[in-house]
């Protein structure tokens, strides 16, 4: 088993719901270094945003682990809300894929600046990325302040779900 960067960025660039601009799309299917003088492959990055509004987003390359035995594998990400000035929020995937690629496991840890972080259950049944969905738009304000992040962190529940669907996308046996 393997974890297809082109197939998770080919996923991203065409969701169904057709709601994201993949920043540098037309390039390695939207990756790119975020710093310049650093090419290693966790240095490599994906940034969007919601059509509808002024909300960017930040994938960070995939880390993967084989589970021994050929058994699986699992597959984390980080994922930024980019607010600027060093007010980024962050979110973590984590998730595991049986020896045929499916998922079986998918977890979402969820820290935003100023708040309390949250995560949500360990999900083993059920529709995995649509309970890990629900799980964190359960746990989201109506409202943030007056700094300007509340549109954006109501979004954060989509950006996961579009996250982990390319990352089911991603994984080849």
């Amino acid at each position: 088993m393997k974890f297809d960067y082109d197939a998770f960025g080919k996923a991203m660039n065409s969701n169904k719901n057709n709601d994201i601009d993949v920043i540098n799309s037309g390039k390695n299917y939207g990756w790119f270094y975020k710093d310049d003088d650093d090419s290693s492959e966790f240095n490599q990055v994906m940034e969007y945003r919601i059509k509808d509004g002024d909300h960017n987003y930040r994938t960070w390359h995939q880390e993967s682990s084989m589970i021994t035995h050929d058994a699986g594998m699992l597959v984390s990400v980080k994922i930024d809300h980019i607010r600027g000035e060093n007010i980024d929020d962050h979110i973590v995937l984590l998730t595991g894929f049986d020896f045929n690629g499916k998922l079986f496991y998918g977890q979402a840890f969820v820290q935003m600046k100023e708040e309390d972080p949250f995560h949500t259950e360990i999900i083993t049944s059920g529709d995995i990325i649509d309970t890990v969905h629900d799980q964190i738009q359960d746990k989201i304000k109506d409202n943030y302040g007056v700094n300007g992040s509340t549109e954006g962190r109501k979004q954060i529940p989509h950006i996961v779900r579009l996250n982990m669907k390319a990352m089911c996308d991603g994984v080849k046996k």
